[in-house]
This record gives C-alpha cells, sequence and structure tokens, in this order.
C-alpha cells in the first residue's frame, strides 16, 4: 500500500539502487552519505520537502533519522534506504521532519569495547564525520574508524535538557532532532564496555532457526574467541533468504569492535588495509567475481593476514575454487528451516496462537526465514477474518524461494503417518516409476498429488536434462537434486524420463546419456543400495469404462446435452480411448455444435458422432503389450 500525503506522511516499497552514489551530491560525506534516502523528485514535490530535509525513516525493524534526496532511477512511490540493509517490496515511512533544533556545543560518548584514545585526529574525524547531520540524544551513531566500529552518543545539551525538565518528568522529549552545523563544538568521553561472554552468547543464541549454523559459529568462533582461544575460519553457504547475513549482522554486533564486517567485495577490497590484527573478519558477499580483487584479497587474508578468523558467507560453495575453500577448516550449509524451526521464526515474527503456528510452520514446507518474513508482511495487507486465515491467504501467494522456477503409501503416509512406519522399523517407499501410454494423466497424477500432500513439486522433462556444453547435464541434476533436498519434502516429477534411461552401453545410447544416467542412478540412492532406485512401479493405462465415465462427466458437467444417454453411448463408442483423447472429443463436440449455430444452448449426439469419426484411438496395440509384459516382469 503507497500514499503521500502533502507535509506528513509517504508511505512506500523500498528499492534497491545500483548506482546510488550518482543522486548524492559530491560532497556529501560521513552520516549525511550514510543516511541519506532517495525517493523520485514527484513524490519529494507532493510531500513538499526538498534536498537535505530531514525525515524520520520507520520500517519494521527500526526507526531513525535521514535526508531525503531526489533520484530519478525508481518509481515515484519507491524509497531506496542507502542506511538499511531492507530488502526490496518492505514498506516504510518517510515522515518529514519541520523544526530541527540547532546547538552550540554536543557532548557525545563513544561506546567501544576496545580501550580508545580521544586525540585531536578522532575529535576532527567525528567532528567531520557529524557535519551537517541531524541526531537524536541518546540514540547511538555506528561508525568505523580505523577499522573499529564504535558507537557513538550524543548527550543532552544542557539548554535544551532545562526547557524540557519538568516536576513530573526530568527527561527528553525522545521527538527533539539536533542539526549538527559547522560551527558547532564537539567534545567527546569514553565508556569501555566488556559484555559477558553469556550475553553475547545469547544473541546468537536467540536466532530462531538455523540450528546447525548457530551452534557452529558460537563451538568455533565466538567461545574460542571470548576465551582468548583459536578461532576457526568458517564458510557459510545457502539460499537468498535462508538467514545468512541475519546471522552474520548479529555476530559482527555481538563482537562489536572486535569484528570487522563487510557486506560487499567492493566494499572489502577498500578497506582491506583498515582490518585490525586478532579481529573477527565477517564477509558477507551476495555474488562471487573471481577476477574481482578482493578474490585474491581474501586468499591473502587467510595466509598472511594476523586477524582471529575469516566468516565468509556465499550463495553457493561451488562459487569458489577448492584452493581457497580449503583454507577454510569448517563449511556449514545454512539449510532451508524445518518444521521446528519455522515454528521459531514464526513465533519471533507473529503474535499468532501456537497452535495457529504450529499449522502455518507444516504447510511452509521449503519457506526460507525470508519467505517467511515476506508471508507475514502480506497477509498484513491481505483479506481475511483473522490473523490466521490472513497467514493462510498470504502462503498461497508467497512462493517459496527453492521453487520459484507417489501414490498414497509413498507420499501421503510418511507425512501423516511417520510413527507407524517408525513402529515397524521399515523405510517408506521414495521411488516410483508411472509407467504407461501417452495420454493417460500421467502426469497430472503426480501434480495432484502433489496438491494433496502439500509438499514442494519439482518438474523437469528429461530432454530438458540435456545440454551441448561437457558436464551440464550431470550438473543440472545434480543442482536438480540438492535444490530437492534443500526445499524437502518434495516431489521431484521427472516427465518422459524415458529420454535419459537408456540402457547403458547400448548402441542407441551415447556418452552424454551413459554419463547423465550414471548421475541420475547416483542421485536417486548414493552408491549403496543397487536392487532398485524405484520402489514402486504403476502402470498407468488406458481408462476402463468406469474411468471413462467420469472423465466424460467432468468435461461435459457445463455442457448441456440435448439427450440423456449421450454420456452412456460415448463409453461404449470410446473403447481404446486414452484420458487426453476424450477431453479433445468432448471439446470438439462443443466446437462443432458451435459452428453449426453460434447460439446453441446445447450438444446432441450427432456432433459426438462426427467428432468421433475425426478423433480416433491412436494407441498402438504393440505398445500396449509391452506395457503388458513389463508389468508382469517379462521384458
Amino acid at each position: 500500500m503507497s500514499v503521500v500525503k502533502p507535509r506528513c506522511l509517504m508511505k512506500g516499497f523500498t528499492v534497491r539502487v545500483q548506482h546510488w552514489e550518482d543522486c548524492l551530491p559530491p560532497d556529501s560525506y560521513g552520516w549525511l552519505r550514510r543516511y541519506s534516502v532517495l525517493i523520485h523528485p514527484e513524490a519529494m514535490e507532493i510531500l513538499g520537502v526538498t534536498p537535505r530535509q530531514p525525515v524520520r525513516v520507520q520500517s519494521l525493524e527500526r526507526e531513525y533519522v535521514g535526508v531525503v534526496w531526489p533520484c530519478k532511477e525508481i518509481g515515484v512511490l519507491r524509497i531506496c534506504l542507502l542506511a538499511d540493509d531492507t530488502p526490496s517490496d518492505e514498506i516504510v515511512s518517510i515522515i518529514p521532519i519541520w523544526n530541527p533544533l540547532h546547538a552550540q556545543r554536543i557532548s557525545m560518548t563513544i561506546v567501544s569495547p576496545q580501550t580508545i584514545r580521544i586525540n585531536d585526529s578522532l575529535k576532527d574525524y567525528i567532528q567531520m564525520y557529524l557535519t551537517n547531520a541531524y541526531i537524536q540524544p541518546g540514540i547511538a551513531i555506528p561508525m568505523s574508524y580505523y577499522g573499529q566500529c564504535l558507537e557513538i552518543v550524543p548527550d543532552v545539551p544542557l539548554d535544551l535538557a532545562l526547557k524540557d525538565m519538568s516536576l513530573e518528568d526530568g527527561e527528553l522529549e525522545s521527538e527533539h532532532v539536533i542539526f549538527v552545523t559547522t560551527d558547532c563544538t564537539v567534545s567527546l568521553s569514553t565508556v569501555h564496555t566488556t559484555p559477558s561472554s553469556d550475553d553475547l552468547l545469547f544473541e546468537i543464541a536467540s536466532i530462531g532457526g538455523m540450528h546447525i549454523a548457530k551452534k557452529t559459529i558460537m563451538d568455533f568462533v565466538l567461545t574460542p574467541f571470548l576465551s582468548e582461544g583459536s578461532c576457526c575460519s568458517v564458510l557459510l553457504w545457502g539460499l537468498p533468504g535462508s538467514g545468512k547475513t541475519f546471522l552474520l549482522s548479529a555476530l559482527a554486533r555481538t563482537l562489536k569492535g572486535s569484528g570487522f564486517y563487510c557486506q560487499s567485495m567492493d566494499e572489502f577490497n577498500e578497506k582491506y588495509a583498515l582490518i585490525p590484527p586478532k579481529s573477527v573478519v565477517i564477509l558477507d558477499w551476495p555474488s562471487v567475481d573471481k577476477e574481482h580483487k578482493g578474490f585474491s584479497k581474501l586468499v591473502q587474508l587467510l595466509d598472511d593476514h594476523p586477524c582471529a578468523a575469516v566468516v565468509l558467507s556465499v550463495r553457493e560453495a561451488e562459487d569458489l575454487d577448492l584452493g581457497v575453500r580449503v583454507r577454510f577448516p569448517v563449511e556449514v550449509e545454512v539449510d532451508v528451516p524445518m518444521e521446528q524451526e519455522r515454528v521459531e521464526i514464526l513465533r519471533f515474527l507473529t503474535s499468532s496462537p501456537d497452535e495457529d503456528i504450529e499449522e502455518l510452520a507444516k504447510r511452509t514446507h521449503g519457506f526460507t526465514a525470508g519467505d517467511l518474513k515476506s508471508l507475514v508482511v502480506a497477509s498484513r495487507y491481505t483479506e481475511g477474518h483473522s490473523e490466521a486465515e490472513k497467514l493462510e491467504n498470504a502462503r498461497k501467494r508467497v512462493r517459496p524461494t527453492g521453487i520459484r522456477q507417489f501414490i498414497l503409501e509413498a507420499v501421503i503416509w510418511p507425512q501423516k503417518h511417520r510413527d507407524a512406519f517408525e513402529r515397524f522399523g521399515i523405510d517408506p517407499p521414495s521411488g516410483i516409476l508411472l509407467y504407461g501410454p501417452p495420454g493417460c494423466s500421467k502426469t497430472l497424477v503426480a501434480r495432484a498429488l502433489a496438491s494433496e500432500s502439500k509438499m514442494n513439486f519439482l518438474a523437469v522433462k528429461g530432454p530438458e536434462l540435456f545440454s551441448k556444453w561437457v558436464g551440464e547435464s550431470e550438473k543440472a541434476i545434480r543442482d536438480l537434486f540438492s535444490r530437492a533436498r534443500q526445499v524437502a519434502p518434495t516431489i521431484v516429477f521427472f516427465d518422459e524420463i524415458d529420454a535419459v534411461g537408456s540402457s547403458r552401453g547400448s548402441e542407441k545410447s551415447s556418452g552424454v546419456s551413459d554419463r547423465v544416467l550414471a548421475q541420475l542412478l547416483t542421485e536417486l540412492d548414493g552408491l549403496e543400495k543397487q536392487s532398485g532406485r524405484l520402489d514402486r512401479a504403476i502402470y498407468v493405462g488406458l481408462p476402463c469404462p468406469r474411468t471413462r465415465r467420469a472423465i466424460i462427466e467432468m468435461r461435459t458437467k457445463r455442457m448441456t446435452l440435448a439427450e440423456e444417454d449421450i454420456v452412456e453411448k460415448l463409453v461404449s463408442k470410446t473403447e481404446g480411448y486414452s484420458g487426453a483423447e476424450l477431453v479433445a472429443v468432448c471439446r470438439q463436440a462443443a466446437l462443432l455444435a458451435m459452428r453449426e449455430n453460434i447460439d446453441a444452448t446445447e450438444v446432441r449426439w450427432n456432433h459426438f458422432e462426427e467428432t468421433l469419426t475425426t478423433i480416433v484411438p491412436r494407441t498402438d496395440r504393440q505398445m500396449l503389450q509391452v506395457y503388458e509384459r513389463f508389468k508382469r516382469g517379462v521384458v
């Protein structure tokens, strides 16, 4: 929901701007550069603000003061926040500030976990950093000084404190915003903070989901670092939205001045010389360019720099060369959250009752933490009588990140009656082969199965797996099964698998098809059991009279038939027709009635008779005999 109310409020969706530096004036530096808010010039005109106008930014997670700048590269009702890592399409509010206060002198407290000396260089840097800034007393401003992460907290100016003091309340009003002019004098003091190890570990442990990743960070990085032991470098990887950035941000906040946090290869390349010794270097790289200078500096950092450890986050572990990966003793995949982890995340995001949260968690297989957050946000703008209904309606509109692109015993029972399989000590069937002539609804059965089981569905046609590039066909199969495991439980449906499943080493097979088949068999069961990769083989043959009657009744349900016995006549006349051919017969008969009279209200038997002369069964009898022999185990 986007809205602009002149001189009061602008509410819109966030967007990322690739070259945002071009929208800022050349003299923007420090606070003014970090806390800029980009909006379209037309939106600024409607809102009634001018460039450098102070505004209050309110998002779902935080609130701060910034300044607006015009940017024609974004939509009229879009907002770009430079101070935040807010993802796209988040709703934020922009509220103009009309009467900022001016102070001649401001006292600030530097909060740092490390001992820091106040000298003229630091004073000049902070004075320059805050020039033309809009600050709030008591609200910390994060900044970096020679690789050290600091927080400077403005104290209450004496003249403002006296102004706001009363008998009932001696605190400064929280709405005051102070403009730091070039003539304002800044005085500094320091506070050295030493948080306890329990406090540091609590922030990481309190994050919902990501149990394995959190335990890895605490066991190999945080706990050894706090006990002055030897830390271990860690490589994190996983789907977008799985929580990697959130986890690294929490780690950076936990370590404060002892952590060096970079969110791109460009930033890492620029700040490499500022990395302090014995610090934990935290790198969040959404994309990896092996030709980038920052990539070579990563190797240099791992080999030669006296930092305590490196925590690197990438989308795919394969994005790194093997020579770089071996420098990380620990690798951990940030998996798509399991059901219990989704419950924890949803409890953090919504105040719904536990029973509603648990039910929603069961129906959100494959949803990452980012997907769940998007679902909760979308539910606020979705119709429904209760919060549970709104969440369910929003779930139908939000697609899991891992999906953007069989039969009762094998699929439904393992989900609904898991205890029965455990009681008998057996594994549920994991593979089913649906075989039969074309047009007999094998694909439709698989899709209905996915819908009935509420599981994710990955469909691929056999020929789509082949590529002209060496190794790409096998990689396509590996990626498919990897994605299926990430968003499990999942139905992986191979349509037209006969294009892949040729006999190995036969004259009709090629080297590519042999390699693709070998990769497929490896993914189906690893390298262990060889007796049969597919537990069940189910023959989906031509429809019997009862099935033909059901198909015809379904396809003619919205038609008006002239005679009552048309359905029975069709059933008797369509022996050997496949399901697809029956659908075509019903459709063609209706078209004939329309051609005869566009205002016709019913379909007569003669229309079906004429259709049966043009649409005939095309399933080869010899093919049916082959399927029957296969069903009996005779090949």
